[in-house]
C-alpha cells in the first residue's frame, strides 16, 4: 500500500514503545506493567500532540501483536459521546471472547472529556463488571473533565509538552526520510510556534515543505500566519510612541483594506497575517506588565472592531 498521500502524522507515527520520544519515565512504568502483564485501567492526559493517543497503541501493538483488531476496540469520546455507545458498542465488546484470541481486551476511549456526564457514570459500572476480562484507557486533555468515580478505577499518566530538542530531532528525522531541504532557523520556529505540540509542528513542517522549496524561517512564517519577530516588534515599537487608539483611528490593521496613509504601512505585510494570532502575540506580551488589566479592558475591545 502507498504512503505518499499519507499525512506524516500517520504514516511517521510511532509503531512501538521504543520509538516513543520523550516520557521516558512514563514509558518505562508501561514497559514494566506490559512485561509483568498486569496492564491496569489507565487515564493519560495533558496538552494535544503529546504522544498520549500514539502511546497506548504502541502498548496495545506490543501486547497482542498480530491480534490487535480483534482484541483492541478503539472509539473517539467526540463522536462517540453518549451512554448508548456505552451500553452498546463498549458494553458487546467487553462481553464476549473472540475465536481466534483469548485474554485481557483493551477499550481506548480518545477524547473522554467530551463524553457526557451520564456516559462517564455508566461507563464506572462497565469498568467496574468487565475488568477481569477487560481494560480500559482514557485519553483526554483535561482530566478536570473526567468524573472522579473513574478517575480513583484508573492509574494517571500525565504528558507534557515535548521538549524542543525531542522535536527538532523528530522534525529532522521526517524530513531526511521525506528528502526536505531545511535550515536550522525554519526547524526552530517551527517547534518555538507549535510550543511543544508535536503533531502541530509535523503538520506544520508538511504544509510549508508542500508550498515552498525550502523550510526556513520566513516560509515558515508565511505558511503558517503567524506574525514574525520582526513585524511584532516594530507594532510594539509604534505603540511606544503613539497609543493603540490613535493608531486605530487613522488606519485599519487589516492589510486588505488599511488606508494608505497608516504609518505602520512600512510593515512588509505582503505575506497573510493571521490577526487573531498577532492578537495572542500581543497578549502574551503584556501579560506580564502591570498594565494588563487596561490592556483586557480598553485595548482589547479595539482588536474586536477588526472583525466587525
Amino acid at each position: 500500500m502507498s504512503t505518499d498521500n499519507v499525512p506524516w502524522i500517520e504514516k511517521y507515527r510511532p509503531k512501538n514503545i521504543k520509538d516513543i520520544m520523550y516520557h521516558d519515565d512514563i514509558l518505562k512504568t508501561l514497559t514494566k506493567l506490559i512485561n509483568n502483564k498486569k496492564f491496569p485501567h489507565t487515564i493519560f492526559f495533558g496538552p494535544p500532540g503529546t504522544g498520549k493517543t500514539s502511546t497506548i497503541i504502541a502498548c496495545a501493538r506490543e501486547i497482542y501483536g498480530n491480534g490487535y483488531k480483534n482484541m483492541v476496540l478503539e472509539l473517539n469520546g467526540s463522536d462517540d459521546r453518549g451512554i448508548k455507545v456505552i451500553r452498546e458498542q463498549i458494553k458487546e465488546f467487553s462481553e464476549y471472547n473472540t475465536l481466534f484470541c483469548k485474554g485481557v481486551k483493551l477499550v481506548i476511549l480518545d477524547e473522554a472529556d467530551s463524553m457526557t456526564y451520564d456516559a462517564q457514570f455508566a461507563l464506572r459500572r462497565v469498568i467496574e463488571n468487565y475488568t477481569p476480562n477487560t481494560r480500559f484507557c482514557l485519553v483526554c486533555n483535561y482530566i478536570s473533565k473526567i468524573i472522579g468515580a473513574l478517575q480513583s478505577r484508573c492509574i494517571t499518566f500525565r504528558f507534557s509538552n515535548v521538549d524542543k530538542e525531542s522535536c527538532i530531532k523528530k522534525l529532522k528525522d521526517v524530513a531526511k526520510k521525506e528528502n526536505i531541504d531545511y535550515d536550522t532557523n525554519g526547524m526552530n520556529t517551527i517547534v518555538n510556534i507549535c510550543k511543544g505540540d508535536l503533531r502541530k509542528c509535523i503538520n506544520l513542517m508538511q504544509s510549508v515543505s508542500m508550498a515552498t522549496k525550502r523550510i526556513n524561517q520566513k516560509n515558515v512564517y508565511k505558511c503558517s500566519g503567524e506574525p514574525s519577530v520582526t513585524v511584532f516588534e516594530k507594532l510594539i515599537e509604534y505603540l511606544k510612541h503613539k497609543n493603540f487608539l490613535e493608531i486605530y483611528e487613522s488606519s485599519c490593521l487589516c492589510p486588505i483594506c488599511r488606508s494608505e496613509n497608516w504609518e505602520v504601512e512600512k510593515i512588509n505585510f505582503n505575506d497573510i497575517i493571521s490577526f487573531i494570532k498577532l492578537r495572542q502575540a500581543f497578549e502574551s506580551f503584556f501579560i506580564f506588565f502591570d498594565f494588563y488589566f487596561y490592556y483586557k479592558k480598553y485595548i482589547s475591545s479595539y482588536w474586536n472592531r477588526i472583525y466587525d
